[in-house]
């Protein structure tokens, strides 16, 4: 957990120095890209909100297309893309959208677990993709992923 805490650390001292503000509308990871981003001081200077979009009803709501949210591409890198556009335009003045949408308990044993990540900045989009085998824990594949994601971050800005 520390080494998290150090990589939201430079996060947040990127923004800052940058100007930038930061959103995040997570699903799978229920608010713990926030939290993480949160637990730094001056947080409050870059992250201007966040929302655990976990339905789709939710997704929906804050302008996730409708068929992206059917059975089959709610998780998708699609899904995720639009959930990290839809909380750029959804602050008030948001520079950097993430979205992070997957599956971390599938009922499949043969099936692993795959989470799908967007960073959007301006006109750039990047994206990846995380899998976990069913058996690994899933405080630690939302962790895996928070830090895959502050990666993006840092390299997109």
């Amino acid at each position: 957990m520390a080494e998290l805490l150090k990589l939201a650390e430079q996060v947040v001292g990127t923004l800052k120095a940058k100007g930038l503000f930061i959103t995040a509308v997570e699903s799978c990871t229920g608010g713990g890209l926030a939290n993480c981003i949160t637990n730094i001081p001056g947080a409050s200077d870059v992250m201007l909100g966040a929302r655990v979009a976990y339905s789709s009803e939710e997704k929906i709501a804050l302008g996730v297309p409708e068929h992206l949210t059917l059975d089959e591409t709610i998780y998708s890198m699609e899904t995720a893309v639009a959930m990290a556009k839809a909380g750029v335009a959804a602050a008030c003045r948001s520079d950097v959208g993430v979205g992070i949408t997957g599956q971390l308990s599938f009922p499949d044993p043969c099936q692993e677990n795959r989470v799908y990540i967007a960073v959007v900045f301006g006109d750039v989009t990047v994206t990846d993709v995380a899998e976990f085998p069913v058996e690994y824990e899933r405080w630690k594949a939302k962790e895996d992923v928070i830090e895959k994601v502050l990666h993006l971050v840092l390299g997109i800005i």
